[in-house]
C-alpha cells in the first residue's frame, strides 16, 4: 500500500521536506492522493503541519478521505501526542 510506504519512508527525509510532501498531497486535487495522504499520517513520525492536514482532510468532500484523516488523528493523539 502506499500510504504505508509513505509512512516508512517519511521519517527517513528531513522534517521539513516531508512536510512539505504530505501537506502537498494532502491539498491534491485527486481524491486518491488525499485519502494516501490522510492514510500515511497514521504512521507516527514528527510531521510539522501534521494537526493542520489533518483538519484539512477531516472536511473532504470524500467520505473515505474524512474516515482515514479521523483514523490519523486518533493514531497521532494516542501515539505522537
Amino acid at each position: 500500500m502506499l500510504a504505508a510506504s509513505l509512512g516508512t519512508i517519511c521519517p527517513a527525509l528531513p522534517i521539513l521536506r516531508r512536510s512539505e510532501l504530505l501537506l502537498s498531497l494532502a491539498a491534491s486535487e485527486n481524491v486518491h492522493v488525499r485519502f494516501v495522504a490522510a492514510s500515511a499520517l497514521s504512521w507516527p513520525f514528527d510531521l510539522l503541519g501534521a494537526n493542520t492536514a489533518i483538519s484539512h482532510l477531516s472536511d473532504d468532500a470524500s467520505n473515505e478521505v474524512r474516515e482515514a484523516a479521523r483514523r490519523a488523528a486518533r493514531v497521532r493523539q494516542i501515539v505522537v501526542g
